[in-house]
């Protein structure tokens, strides 16, 4: 039987907030987030933009970081096993990678060759309070996790912040204090793209979600819904897990695979039209391979979806609609792993791809961190 019993610890996160990602090709990846998805740009510098969302009054909610020049155009789709080299990118008369060199979801990884390939470089949880960094250190500290203290400005636009690797094996940062950014949630003139709104969620790949269930207990985190096998009771296992801080569906999903690596960012939208219509621009620039899984609605959240990858294989969702969470009652919701509407609603199957590819993460020192195999190794097709 699974334990939903909150926790209280003695620090306060209060939302999922950014992510950084390394990429291969930067004016591609302006071309997919900025020109075709409507992402704002609050500033950029050299081999780096600074993303965030309309309703978002923070610098950034995505950071898009080039790779070192002697990693050379890469692509990143981890799948079980490597494919040769993609060939050198040739734009085509719209700009984007000509067709021989897109992304496609199955192609699987990059053969790496001391080459650097994308990958995130970090996950970051906004905290109430300044004090909460400090007693946060000393959690991680005490279960002997890596921490690095980051001054404010390093980087730019945020405070003082904190960055441990986590037991999980992720890059997460803490931080409390980001410059403002002006909220364009009524400038209904500047609206492009897919009207994304705000950064909603993170989704790991873990191989152990009980574990990393306990430890985001640990934190603080509450359960929205769950799946597990079957029969319920005792004798069940954790096969996901969606948890959250902020009232909504959630901040973090723990997914049963092979990890530490990040499933995908989701990105709240401002209705299911925007959803429709990012399909409509991603297709008409020539990308429609891009869109992986979707349009359709989860059982699961009951939200709205599609996912998206992005040019070095990224996956982002597109995600709006889901429900209220706060309540100090509220019960967390149960989904049998064998529930064909769990996934999608809808009861369409996900592709093998979706399962099996994730962006590798990075530690402390900039190094991929080593992947280990699920603990739980049945897949059935309605698994979301």
């Amino acid at each position: 039987m699974v334990d939903m019993r909150w926790q209280r610890p003695p620090f306060d996160i209060v939302r999922a907030a950014h992510a950084e990602l390394l990429v291969s090709d930067l004016e591609a990846s302006r071309r997919f987030y900025v020109d075709l998805l409507g992402f704002v740009v609050t500033a950029e510098e050299p081999g780096a933009l600074y993303l965030r969302g309309y309703e978002e009054q923070v610098h950034h909610s995505l950071v898009l970081r080039r790779l070192p020049a002697a990693g050379g155009p890469a692509r990143w789709g981890p799948g079980p096993g490597p494919h040769p080299e993609a060939p050198g990118s040739v734009p085509d008369s719209q700009g984007f990678p000509s067709e021989a060199d897109r992304f496609e979801p199955g192609s699987g990884p990059a053969t790496a060759q001391g080459r650097s390939l994308p990958a995130v470089a970090h996950l970051a949880y906004r905290v109430a309070d300044e004090d909460d960094l400090d007693r946060l250190a000393a959690f991680f500290q005490s279960r002997g996790c890596p921490v690095l203290w980051l001054k404010a400005g390093d980087e730019p636009g945020q405070g003082r912040a904190l960055r441990v690797q986590d037991p999980l094996g992720f890059p997460v940062e803490f931080f409390c204090r980001m410059e403002r950014a002006e909220r364009l949630l009524q400038r209904f003139d500047r609206y492009r793209g897919a009207h994304i709104l705000r950064l909603d969620h993170f989704n790991l790949h873990v191989p152990d979600v009980a574990a990393a269930f306990d430890h985001y207990r640990a934190l603080g985190f509450r359960c929205s819904e769950y799946t597990a096998t079957d029969p319920p009771g005792p004798g069940e296992r954790l096969w996901a897990a969606w948890m959250y801080r902020k009232p909504n569906v959630h901040d973090v999903a723990l997914m049963n695979g092979d990890g530490p690596r990040l499933h995908h960012l989701g990105f709240w939208v401002s209705d299911t039209q925007s959803v429709l219509r990012a399909c409509d621009i991603v297709a008409a620039a020539g990308l429609a391979a891009a869109i992986e899984r979707g349009p359709g609605r989860h059982g699961l959240s009951n939200a709205f979806f599609v996912y998206l990858r992005d040019p070095d294989g990224h996956r982002i969702e597109l995600y709006t609609c889901d429900y209220y969470t706060g309540d100090p009652d509220f019960e967390p919701i149960r989904w049998s792993v064998n529930d064909p509407r769990r996934g999608t609603f809808w009861g369409h199957a996900a592709p093998a791809s979706w399962f099996e590819e994730s962006s590798p993460v990075l530690d402390l020192e900039g190094r991929p961190v080593p992947v280990e195999p699920a603990r739980l190794t049945e897949r059935p097709q309605t698994v979301t």
